[in-house]
């Protein structure tokens, strides 16, 4: 009886043909009999049989035995499977192409990329010939009609920087538009530039544009530079009554530049007849005229260097010490003691620049620290030990240095901050004249003496060229001083007053956009949380602000008890005019409690922006007033960087565009998504911020 079939489930699978792999020639050597199931060695001479037929044990012998059989049996058999077909062994696995058929890009965005390249990266415009990137960028060159297909190398590309250059000034000029702002100035002496920066406060955060990097081919008198300063203005469209302050370093020429620069902007008085008599030369003009008019601010922390400098400079012991500190950081890194160093990991002592004594402060460190493996591990010869050693005594004296150099150069530090307000810089300063009031040493006093006298305002040799203002004493400090609810306790009431009397007359100055008066909270106090000990001037500063705190106490009880004195129930009439509601909201700005050190200051003003939106508005104008210029000297550490010797040739205008977008990145980046959109139209769920 036949067994009964199964019904399968599923259908047998077929029977595939076996692809026949190719026959190894080690089996031509060694030929497998099937009578004995056994393999035998065919060379003359040799008698070895192998137990059946597999051609590893086949290959083995051959290696042992006859090497130079074994390797031409290798040999014939790599060159059967490189001539193997691929349909007689197993394919190779292909992976599917990517589709880029959603990448968005347009002509005029790829061009503006390219130029980024140049301007933002620094890169030559060589890269573009590059047959890597020229791979990359074809593919969507080619997807592009025609029509739309830009031009990418070399030599067509760079002739866009211009017209790309024009499109981000027309951004910025649209966001400038009616705004006060202040100006930074700063010339460069080595190729004759003037660089300008306005600055100002948008959303919370200080904004920092720059306007311009002109080549000068005149002398650079206050005349000049005032004439450039206006040239670059007019570029965007900003009238110079807009340019509330100008902050440069304190060369004359850019300090009286800047205040010459409201003589146009005011109310168009005959200047040569101020007081019946024609003024001898442009600086005495501004002298005559100089309220209400642009406020030329000096550079806090180039006034910090020289007053350091000078201080130094006085001590001609002290001078000998870092020279031989300096003599020993050359010896340091001399290839010998290189070597030396680097076995026992230790990092190179820094050489300084001899004209700026931060660095010098700097190298003195990196060399102290290195003292105890200079004495007693490195391997020296007398005479370099003899010739490179300080005295303990010169050692003592670059301890005390760098003790007496450490507030000043921890203050140099935070005056590099590009949202730097007046009243951190009044801060600033003051805690580091209060630290080396604390060293009492002869250096620390020479350096305050110096402080003193480079902060005050003085008079030129050459009387006709005017006084140089104080650091700190001046309208727009003491205003800027004032909306710093973090250290308007450091002002006198004198101060106060001034700075009311310079806000009222700011405000007149701005149109009158009146927004929603809601009766002020007091602020409440806020406790500082301390990360440790206190130190001298945050003791002295809430010490003013409990004496701020108890004399406008007073104030209001002196005020409550007139009234009651008075003939019944006594309510203040409402102020009547433009220039009394500010003034008004001045005097309950002045009653708040202060802030914490660490608060952010424009965080406070936006909350305060509909209680008091006048007072709001004039708040962030004295606060963007920037301390310092140190955004212009970044500025010209770019131009070093873009102009290297192969771009001499560049033209002042080509190299002013260059400059121009290097330092505006973020508009071009946002002209770039503007052209983008501009020439596509995408899918609702794409994101072009995201592509960029």
């Amino acid at each position: 009886m036949q067994p009964q079939r199964r019904n399968h489930k599923f259908p047998l699978k077929k029977d595939r043909k076996r692809k026949r792999k190719p026959e190894h020639p080690v089996h031509e050597v060694l030929v497998f009999h099937e009578d004995d199931n056994d393999s035998w060695c065919t060379i003359s001479g040799c008698t070895y049989k192998s137990p059946g037929n597999h051609a590893g044990n086949k290959l083995v012998h051959l290696k042992d035995k006859h090497p130079d059989v074994y390797k031409n049996v290798m040999e014939e058999w790599n060159k059967t499977l490189a001539r193997k077909s691929p349909l007689e062994g197993p394919s190779p696995s292909k992976k599917p192409r990517t589709s880029l058929d959603k990448v968005m890009m347009s002509g005029p965005a790829l061009e503006t990329h390219c130029v980024r390249l140049v301007t933002e990266h620094g890169l030559s415009f060589e890269v573009l010939e590059y047959k890597a990137f020229k791979d990359i960028i074809n593919p969507m060159l080619n997807a592009m009609p025609k029509r739309e297909r830009p031009n990418i190398s070399a030599r067509v590309t760079p002739s866009k920087i211009s017209g790309l250059a024009t499109r981000v000034r027309q951004k910025m000029a649209a966001e400038m538009e009616g705004r006060l702002m202040s100006m930074q100035v700063d010339g460069c002496s080595k190729g004759h530039f003037i660089g300008s920066n306005v600055q100002y406060i948008k959303d919370t955060k200080t904004v920092v544009r720059t306007l311009a990097v002109e080549e000068l081919h005149v002398r650079s008198s206050a005349e000049n530079l005032k004439a450039v300063l206006q040239q670059i203005l007019r570029k965007y469209d900003v009238p110079a009554r807009n340019i509330i302050s100008v902050t440069s370093d304190n060369g004359a020429n850019y300090l009286l530049a800047g205040k010459l620069l409201h003589v146009d902007s005011e109310t168009q008085k005959d200047l040569l007849d101020v007081d019946g008599s024609e003024c001898d030369d442009w600086l005495d003009v501004e002298e005559c005229t100089d309220e209400d008019g642009v406020q030329s601010v000096r550079c806090a922390a180039h006034t910090l260097q020289l007053a350091v400098d000078e201080a130094l400079r006085k001590d001609a012991q002290l001078q000998q010490t870092i020279n031989a500190v300096r003599e020993l950081a050359k010896f340091l890194r001399t290839p010998t003691s290189v070597r030396q160093l680097k076995a026992v990991g230790k990092t190179l002592p820094q050489l300084d620049v001899v004209t700026r004594w931060g660095s010098t402060y700097t190298m003195l460190k990196s060399v102290v620290v290195l003292r105890h493996f200079f004495e007693s591990t490195m391997d020296l010869t007398s005479e370099e030990r003899t010739k490179n050693s300080l005295t303990d005594e010169q050692w003592d004296i670059v301890d005390d240095l760098l003790a007496d150099l450490h507030p000043v150069y921890a203050a140099t530090v935070k005056l590099q901050a590009e949202d730097l307000t007046l009243g951190q810089l009044l801060a600033i300063w003051t805690e580091a004249v209060m630290e080396l009031q604390g060293r009492r040493t002869a250096l620390s006093k020479e350096i305050i003496k110096a402080m003193e006298a480079k902060s005050k305002a003085a008079q030129y040799k050459n009387r006709s060229r005017g006084e140089r203002l104080s650091l700190f004493d001046y309208p727009a400090f003491n205003a800027s001083v004032f909306c710093d609810p973090r250290f308007f306790s450091l002002l006198s009431q004198d101060q106060n007053e001034q700075a009311k009397e310079y806000l009222v007359t700011l405000w007149e100055k701005l149109p009158r956009n009146r927004g929603v008066e809601v009766e002020p909270e007091v602020t409440a106090p806020q406790e500082e949380n301390g990360d440790g000990e206190e130190n001298p001037f945050q003791s002295f500063l809430a010490r003013k602000n409990k004496e701020r705190a108890a004399a406008k106490a007073a104030g209001s009880r002196a005020g409550s008890s007139r009234a009651r004195r008075g003939r019944g129930q006594v309510t203040e009439p409402p102020p009547t005019t433009e220039r009394a509601k500010i003034r008004a909201m001045l005097e309950k700005y002045d009653r708040i409690q202060s802030l914490p050190v660490k608060s952010d200051v424009l965080q406070f003003w936006e909350s305060k922006k509909l209680v008091w939106p006048e007072l709001y508005q004039v708040a962030l104008i004295v606060l963007a007033i920037p301390a310092t210029q140190v955004s212009v000297e970044r500025l010209f550490s770019a131009l070093r960087y873009i102009l290297r010797p192969q771009r001499f040739a560049l033209s002042g205008s080509r190299l002013d565009d260059i400059v121009f977008l290097h330092a505006n990145a973020d508009l071009v980046r946002e002209v770039a998504r503007e052209m983008l959109n501009e020439n596509l139209e995408p899918e609702p769920e794409e994101s072009v911020d995201d592509i960029l």
